[in-house]
Parts: structure tokens; sequence; C-alpha cells
């Protein structure tokens, strides 16, 4: 009778912490998350154009150039 209740106090341990580290995460046969116009093929690199044009890096004719090649690369 002891053996039987550790044995369910363990798989009930253990299924709490399953469910606690999943807690938040998302399927791991769900689809990527999209922008309001589908998926981006590289969004990171928009966002590190956008951040080097605001802080002066580059100028409007670069910014310009290199955006429509991101955006070309699809």
């Amino acid at each position: 009778m002891i053996v039987a209740m550790a044995v369910f106090l363990g798989a009930l341990a253990w299924i709490i912490v399953t469910l606690l580290r999943n807690q938040g995460s998302p399927p791991a046969n769900a689809p990527p998350p999209s922008g309001p116009t589908g998926p981006s093929p590289n969004p990171g690199a928009l966002d590190i154009l956008n951040e080097r044009f605001a802080r002066g890096e580059i100028d409007e004719e670069e910014y310009a150039r290199r955006r429509s090649l991101i955006e070309g690369s699809k």
C-alpha cells in the first residue's frame, strides 16, 4: 500500500511539473506567427535597418536601397 501511494504521488508530481514547464509555450505543431500581410521572410533585418536609419547611421538613399533589397528577397 505504501509503494502504491509513493508511485501515485510521484506520478502526480511529475504531471504537475510537466504542466508548469510547458505553460505558455506554443504547441510544437503551431504555425509561426504572421503579421497583418502574412509572414515576413526576415523581420529582424527590417527592424535593424529601421534602427540604423533612426540613429542616423545611414542616409535616406541608402535606407531606401537596402529596404528594397530586403523586401525584394521574398
